[in-house]
């Protein structure tokens, strides 16, 4: 039978029943009907099952709001002035998700720490109480014959990640670059150093097909990634930026299928700190949704679409293609 009483009273009914019935309840059924739940049970018996009761709860209408993670993830940025790190850091912190430390050896901005990469008391210092070290800073290319006793990025790097592993950071975002692969583009075009849009042999993350010496670093340190993950269990993830120029409009018809937007980056970036999954190590390429069927993006952003959940809002070669043929 149905009670036909104040949500209140059927409360109390149920609480009653619950307390002084010394038999068994099984719920059996939640059923929405109109404005109401309907509750049944049934009291299990020796002899067999009966039904006790059907209640009705007037449902009442509310939002459940999406609520942040009490403890907030402690991000610490390097290279958070240069252009994929200003966007990050102001994304991040007009969003207020992260407890972010951002380092940088340009402290123009009052929110950014001075600091060496290269010197390690100070990193030891500042590495102290993060969770997730997202490494965009690079020590620029100089001639090895000519500086030699100079610290080179792929150096720099390897000390930071140690100093990192050794302050307890668990999670380790790289910012790679398609230039570890950039051989392919070469490939394409053996007799012409300009990009014209032919297609270059598709870029996935077991390669490594470096076109300068900046792309040979970027890809030793994923192999210093590679290892970290085996031997200490951190989670690295990297993302080999096609191209990056702070802006939505490409230079070029190449940038139609290179190009990662700002908001695309603030996407790809976060859903990296974020990940959660078994996936200890991860490449994947950093670009924008560029591809259709006249003009395919030739680096491969699978890893992020089907296991961070990267959507690109943006594609290239579909909005600007037009303006360079």
């Amino acid at each position: 039978m149905c009670f036909e009483r104040s949500a209140l009273g059927n409360r109390r009914k149920l609480i009653r029943i619950l307390m002084t019935c010394p038999k068994v309840f099984l719920l059996i059924y939640l059923q929405k009907l109109g404005c109401c739940l309907r509750i049944k049970f049934i009291i299990l018996e020796p002899c067999g099952a009966r039904t006790l009761t059907k209640i009705n709860f007037p449902m009442g209408t509310r939002t459940i709001m999406k609520q942040k993670p009490t403890t907030k993830l402690r991000i610490l940025l390097t290279g958070a002035a240069g252009l994929v790190g200003t966007v990050l850091r102001s994304a991040w912190e007009l969003d207020d998700q992260y407890q972010l430390t951002a380092v940088d050896l340009n402290d123009s901005d009052s929110n950014i720490q001075k600091a060496d990469i290269r010197q390690a008391a100070q990193m030891k210092a500042i590495c102290q109480n993060q969770d997730v070290l997202v490494h965009l800073a690079y020590i620029g290319y100089q001639d090895i014959l000519k500086h030699s006793t100079q610290m080179t990025d792929i150096t720099a790097s390897m000390l930071l990640f140690e100093i990192a592993r050794e302050a307890g950071i668990k999670k380790i975002i790289y910012a790679s670059t398609n230039a570890v692969t950039g051989w392919n583009e070469k490939l394409a075009q053996p007799a012409n150093d300009n990009w014209t849009g032919l297609p270059p042999k598709a870029s996935t993350a077991d390669q490594f097909r470096p076109d300068s010496w900046y792309g040979v670093m970027k890809g030793m340190a994923e192999i210093a990634g590679r290892y970290l993950v085996d031997a200490h269990q951190i989670q690295f993830i990297s993302i080999r930026i096609g191209s990056f120029i702070g802006g939505n409009e490409p230079n070029d018809i190449r940038h139609c299928s290179t190009l990662l937007t700002p908001r695309d980056c603030v996407q790809l970036f976060s859903l990296a700190v974020d990940y959660q999954g078994p996936i200890k190590y991860l490449i994947t390429y950093g670009t924008s949704g560029n591809t259709d069927g006249y003009q395919v993006g030739f680096m491969d952003i699978r890893p992020a679409v089907e296991i961070l959940g990267y959507r690109p809002k943006d594609n290239l070669i579909q909005t600007h293609r037009h303006r360079f043929i």
